[in-house]
């Protein structure tokens, strides 16, 4: 009776964990702007080690042998940055491995679900999708107006807490618009009668003004209409009628809209005037600059196969941001490091293919576009520190394996094993 009683309460305990893992992978880009102290993100990292920890005769690892190669590799490997950099902290070479390795740990944990967690998944992803339309209500709320809560012009003392002015985000625009991405793709791909909480998410996107997430969001949108061209089905009435409510609408109010989000506008003005002028994207020479410093670091043909190991770029402890993921990748764990990732994610939507072609089921298009998104993602952020990413990617992974469909229930009849080799 007392081990019944223990083990309820250790499941509980599991769902407050995972409670916190669910809030940063909404909110970590917000956090910055709040008056709590920087170090409570790692409260996150802790949730994870205690769910190990507790949990450790229950946790079950996925049976892909690639995910066990990469794992020790980068583990290993990423010592050696403290050799190669000349003096950047050991502490923080230790933290950006961990960083690098929490993707696959929050997939195993996601995959272990059931043993795990007295939630269910099915509403664990209601309580994200909502979560994510919470997002594009901070943006508005600290974007224009001056609280103590959660406000624009608040800083927790990171130093990545910038001012992303004319761009209503609070927070780096592509880090904070991933739940809304995530989310509105899988709403529009799995669930049709949320149309309007589509377009909703579409606007506050497209008023982050951030380019990655709508070019995403674009190549999203080419998946779905080539899914109804090969599928033969019809785009429901019922949402056509639904966008031509939101297009009359902003018809009508366009004048006072343009007044509210004027600051949005000039950006885009500003961004297509540079590109029909021949012009550059500035904040994309400056990241470049960055990905050429790293790039110059990788002097022999061992380190172009290996890498210099975690931030063994950082010569003379000298850090740069390097915003983007293969550059970062190569960097760290050289060709070898990085082809085997680009393996995994193409050996996942090659399965998201085959099981689409298969039965036709929407659940394996969003899957296509996860890892779209993914991909594209990893050109402008180092996707594999952005904890954001990785909390949805590894749980859109374990929603897409389990078929959790249109009410929050699993389709059994969908779920394909995506963690076991294939022979």
């Amino acid at each position: 009776m007392w081990q019944k009683i223990k083990a309820i309460r250790r499941d509980y305990i599991n769902d407050i964990l995972f409670y916190v893992l669910l809030f940063f992978g909404l909110f970590d880009a917000a956090r910055n702007y709040t008056p709590l102290p920087e170090w409570i993100g790692y409260s996150k990292d802790i949730a994870i080690f205690l769910l190990y920890v507790l949990n450790r005769k229950k946790i079950r690892f996925l049976p892909q042998k690639m995910i066990v190669i990469q794992c020790v590799f980068w583990f290993l490997w990423g010592f050696a940055g403290i050799f190669y950099s000349g003096g950047y902290s050991p502490v923080k070479i230790v933290i950006g491995i961990i960083k690098y390795l929490e993707l696959f740990m929050l997939i195993t944990i996601f995959h272990n679900w059931d043993s795990l967690f007295c939630l269910s998944i099915g509403r664990a992803l209601n309580l994200y999708l909502y979560g994510s339309m919470v997002i594009f209500v901070v943006n508005i709320i600290g974007y224009y107006i001056p609280n103590p809560i959660c406000y624009v012009g608040l800083s927790n003392g990171n130093v990545t807490a910038g001012f992303y002015g004319g761009r209503l985000s609070v927070g780096q625009p592509p880090i904070v618009v991933l739940p809304m991405l995530f989310s509105c793709v899988y709403l529009l791909l799995c669930r049709s009668g949320s149309v309007f909480k589509v377009l909703y998410l579409i606007t506050g996107i497209v008023l982050s003004t951030t380019n990655t997430g709508i070019v995403a969001l674009a190549a999203c949108f080419i998946v779905y209409g080539i899914y109804f061209l090969i599928s033969k089905k019809r785009i429901p009435g019922k949402n056509l009628i639904a966008v031509l409510i939101v297009v009359g609408l902003l018809v009508v109010f366009h004048r006072q809209l343009m007044l509210i989000f004027d600051d949005q506008i000039e950006m885009y003005r500003r961004k297509i005037f540079s590109i029909l002028q021949g012009g550059k994207d500035a904040s994309m020479e400056s990241r470049k600059a960055n990905w050429m410093f790293a790039l110059n670091t990788l002097q022999t043909n061992a380190q172009w196969l290996f890498g210099r190991g975690m931030y063994g770029f950082c010569i003379g402890g000298e850090y740069h941001y390097i915003e983007n993921t293969y550059v970062s990748m190569l960097c760290t764990y050289g060709l070898l490091g990085l082809g085997m990732f680009l393996v995994y994610l193409a050996n996942l939507l090659i399965q998201y293919i085959r099981a689409f072609f298969d039965n036709h089921n929407e659940i394996y298009v969003f899957g296509i576009c996860l890892v779209l998104i993914y991909l594209l993602h990893m050109y402008t952020l180092d996707t594999l520190i952005i904890y954001t990413m990785s909390f949805a990617f590894s749980f859109f992974y374990t929603i897409i394996s389990r078929g959790v469909m249109q009410d929050g229930n699993e389709e059994q009849k969908t779920v394909c094993n995506f963690g076991e080799d294939r022979s």
